[in-house]
């Protein structure tokens, strides 16, 4: 098992964080990994098994060291997705309809319509911040 978590490291970690800085840092973000230092990496990889893992829990030191300080109802829930889709709440506040410096290159109203359809706010952000360049570049 500590092979084959060691292995985990080179064959799923490293192309994830190497994917994952590329895809931030193309977007001006800069991911902060506290976890990843290399002595906490080493130290970890150094533990028993049986302080790392079991069969009915996982981050068994994380959950120990928390529980004087945090509820018993936030140790013991289980792991969720980041679920908040902040660029749709983010676009509905601006309540955008049309995207005046792109409108020479597209109907930005039929893109902006279509993709709240198919419920991509993202990409409309994308295009909210294109536009914006434009205007300063105009």
């Amino acid at each position: 098992m500590a092979s084959y978590l060691a292995g985990e490291i080179d064959e799923y970690l490293l192309p994830l964080l190497s994917r994952a800085d590329r895809m931030s840092m193309s977007h001006g973000v800069e991911m902060r990994l506290p976890f990843l230092d290399m002595d906490i990496i080493k130290f970890a990889l150094n533990l028993p098994l049986d302080k790392k893992l079991n069969l009915s829990n996982s981050k068994i030191i994380l959950r120990d060291i928390g529980k004087n300080r945090l509820s018993k109802k936030l140790l013991t829930r289980p792991k969720v997705g980041f679920t908040v889709d902040y660029a749709k709440r983010y676009l509905e506040e601006l309540n955008i309809t049309i995207l005046e410096n792109l409108e020479q290159y597209i109907d930005s109203k039929i893109v902006i319509e279509y993709l709240k359809d198919k419920n991509q706010y993202h990409k409309i952000l994308r295009l909210y911040s294109l536009d914006k360049i434009l205007g300063a570049l105009i």
